[in-house]
């Protein structure tokens, strides 16, 4: 049984099969790549952000009440003074609580919930 041998015809069209699908396969592949990258970067500007954001502000807000609790152990702070400590103090808890209602109505992790549900308690002590 001798086997024909290919015409330039089926040779060409069979070439052009295998390279239409390669740029299939190929286009495929890109199209899943970036659908992935489009999930993971609205992940990160929806989500992961506004908590680093978030969590960044409560921190900002909990050394700005160190500091002026310690500003207000000065004995010779005067009433002026003091008065306008105080108004420190309730600029920087409803920076708090809008950074706080933030980051709690967004998603968390396990781990990021866990860690959450013992700050929580600490915060308020």
């Amino acid at each position: 049984m001798n086997a024909q041998p290919l015409t330039i015809g089926k040779k060409l069209i069979t070439s052009f099969l295998a390279i239409a699908f390669i740029t299939l396969l190929l286009g495929s592949l890109g199209y899943y790549g970036s659908a992935k990258s489009l999930d993971a970067i609205t992940e990160i500007g929806v989500v992961r952000l506004p908590v680093v954001s978030s969590l960044l502000i409560i921190n900002e807000a909990q050394t700005a009440v160190d500091g002026a609790e310690n500003a207000l152990l000065c004995r010779t702070l005067n009433l002026k003074d003091r008065q306008g400590v105080y108004n420190k103090f309730e600029a920087i808890w409803k920076r708090a609580d809008a950074a706080w209602k933030v980051y709690d109505s967004l998603p968390q992790s396990a781990e990021e919930e866990a860690t959450w549900n013992k700050f929580v308690p600490a915060w308020a002590a």
